[in-house]
């Protein structure tokens, strides 16, 4: 397999106030599985804009437009058993699904007290590839195989909000967003869903508190038919810090008794499945960390402990 692209980036600031920029790149690529061979080539570019007209405000617009090109795999036209009941193949019709996606944010600063942000996103793909099943398979089996599928719509519409008390002592984050998803086609499917990820932080002399909280997930994947649904997270955490040393001990998940870490079903005319995935990400834990570190006579920058076993990053995966 190799990849081989040709682009050109271009960026301009206009009076520090705006900063305009525009690539393009122009992608080939070559793959090769079993004798099949899968070459394809697609331009790939993005736009973006800043807006500062001042030390509070900000606007910030993005956008990509590109091409997602089929694994040789999944043009192939051999046909390979998976298990007893399942065989698979490849189809060598399958085209090319082209995404387009754009992002608009606003970020407003009123003091420093206060940092408040607004923002959009759309995420578009166009005749993607999914799965499809038929007992067409050897011996009435199941045959598992690629298709161009519908389409695929993503977006939302997202708030953040930071504020600072008691003398930046106190430290808090809230992150809503309500999602709109929708499928065409193959897997049609429509869901509405309303994410938050809130996260708390208290300095007290030496010492730090730290909590955070990310509601549960749900979604139809990317490329598949497969609904994925994954359960909320926290993580509660107190720590001390002086010098070179940093003590911390943390709770995470501390009421769920569940090893399941993820549910994925899926609903077609002839295979239907519902998949439990196990695994010690959502299940309660605890952790003590103890670290020292050494700067060789030299400035170095510690790790931040107090990011704990989690993240809050986002409440939503893909």
């Amino acid at each position: 397999m190799g990849i081989y692209f040709l682009g050109q980036n271009y960026q301009h600031i206009f009076n520090e106030k705006w900063n305009v920029g525009a690539s393009l790149a122009w992608i080939w690529e070559t793959n090769r599985i079993s004798g099949i061979k899968a070459d394809n080539n697609f331009p790939q570019t993005n736009i973006n804009a800043t807006w500062s007209p001042n030390d509070k405000n900000q606007i910030y617009f993005t956008a990509n437009y590109g091409s997602m090109f089929p694994s040789a795999s999944q043009k192939s036209p051999n046909m390979l058993q998976q298990d007893e009941l399942m065989w698979y193949r490849g189809t060598p019709e399958l085209k090319d699904y082209k995404y387009t996606n754009g992002m608009l944010s606003y970020t407003w600063l009123p003091n420093n007290k206060w940092q408040l942000n607004a923002d959009a996103y759309f995420g578009y793909i166009k005749d993607r590839c999914v799965t499809l099943y038929s007992p067409t398979g050897p011996d009435g089996t199941i045959l598992r195989q690629y298709f161009n599928g519908g389409d695929y719509f993503s977006d939302y519409i997202g708030m953040s909000a930071t504020g600072k008390f008691f003398g930046g002592k106190l430290i808090a984050k809230l992150r809503p967003q309500f999602w709109m998803r929708k499928t065409t086609g193959d897997y049609a499917w429509s869901n509405n869903q309303l994410t938050c990820t809130a996260q708390l932080t208290y300095y007290l002399g030496n010492f730090y508190f730290f909590g955070w909280y990310m509601t549960p997930s749900k979604y139809q994947q990317d490329h598949s038919g497969i609904i994925s649904r994954t359960p909320s997270k926290y993580q509660l955490q107190i720590g001390w810090g002086k010098g070179a040393w940093n003590i911390s001990a943390s709770a995470y998940n501390f009421f769920h008794t569940s090893w399941d870490e993820e549910k994925e079903s899926l609903t077609s005319e002839y295979y239907n499945f519902d998949r439990t995935t196990f695994g010690t990400q959502h299940h309660a834990r605890y952790t003590i960390s103890v670290t020292y570190t050494v700067g060789y006579g030299k400035k170095v920058q510690r790790k931040n402990e107090m990011s704990g076993s989690g993240t809050a990053g986002s409440a939503i995966l893909k």
